[in-house]
């Protein structure tokens, strides 16, 4: 004759379980929304780097300057950049909610010009931050006219 055994669980050993896993999700849900709002600022910035390497193509392909200009307010509510060929208006694009330019970092708004040779007027910072005081900055070399991604105000 087989014996039956108290297979399964008891309430109270569910209940414990159940707590556990409640305190370690509020452990994480922290740290995952610093990973999420560290992977939008690096998402800007790479966008960014990615206009600044189009608008360098595009003066050498046609033959003619473009520009971009760097927009910012003191309560970052419409930071963004104006870009297009030289002497026209360009074309307004705002940067993603709760990415903005550190002002009190970029140097003043005169606007970056790439000549039809491919190089910068001038080189470039453009410190990008995040509500948790993330920051990237977006580095436009002179000479070379390299742009690159680096961490912090980098070097």
């Amino acid at each position: 004759m087989r014996r039956r055994g108290n297979a399964g669980f008891t309430l109270v050993e569910l209940l414990f379980v159940l707590a556990l896993i409640g305190v370690l999700s509020l452990a994480a849900v922290p740290q995952g929304s610093r990973l999420l709002t560290f992977f939008s600022l690096q998402q800007a910035a790479r966008e960014l780097a990615g206009t600044l390497r189009e608008l360098q193509n595009r003066a050498v392909v046609e033959e003619r300057a473009y520009y971009i200009q760097f927009i910012y307010s003191l309560d970052h509510g419409r930071d963004g950049y104006r870009a297009g060929p030289f002497g026209e208006k360009g074309v307004f694009h705002r940067l993603p909610e709760g990415i903005s330019i550190a002002n009190n970092y970029l140097q003043p708004k005169t606007p970056l010009l790439f000549y039809p040779s491919g190089s910068p007027n001038t080189g470039a910072s453009i410190p990008l931050q995040n509500k948790q005081g993330g920051l990237l900055t977006v580095k436009v070399m002179v000479a070379t006219g390299r742009v690159r991604v680096v961490q912090g105000l980098g070097g």
